[in-house]
């Protein structure tokens, strides 16, 4: 094996060992018609479960755009990344709500049924703020999936 192929496969070694899993519940309502991107801001921002609010960056690549949102220390699930909310309006008018409660360090199958069941509980308090803001009119049709590194199963939103 040449020099230049096991420093390939060294270095291939170390990226993969450097990256941690992340993995949690993603939450996702149909809105429509779409509503405006300062409606779900100031929906976010008025919310008494909300402390800060903040364009977000995480994955640019990804189309919609994103908030991270900082909860009330009281309601943030243990050891779980702020909430990351995304708004994703295709052509047509519609428009999905998302949001993503994430534990750093961990698989779909690490997600354990008591985190599921707090992230849910305050995605579903999330995603009830805005769409009694945004888009009164709409049943409460959220999906869950538990989702990351590792196969993605569904759960269940909190009712």
């Amino acid at each position: 094996m040449r020099l230049h192929s096991i420093v390939f496969i060294v270095g291939v070694v170390q990226l993969a060992a450097g990256c941690d899993p992340i993995a949690g519940v993603t939450l996702r309502q149909r809105l429509g018609p779409a509503p405006r991107l300062a409606c779900v801001r100031a929906a976010l921002v008025a919310s008494r479960l909300v402390a800060d609010v903040r364009p977000s960056e995480y994955n640019r690549t990804l189309p919609g755009h994103r908030f991270q949102v900082f909860l009330a220390d009281s309601l943030a699930p243990r050891h779980a990344m702020p909430p990351r909310v995304r708004l994703v309006v295709p052509a047509n008018d519609s428009a999905t709500l998302e949001i993503s409660i994430m534990y750093f360090g961990a698989t779909t199958a690490r997600i354990t049924p008591e985190f599921a069941r707090q992230s849910t509980a305050v995605a579903s308090l999330l995603t009830s703020v805005v769409r009694d803001a945004c888009a009164p009119d709409l049943p409460a049709a959220v999906t869950c999936r538990i989702e990351g590194w590792g196969r993605s199963r569904p759960c269940a939103p909190a009712t």
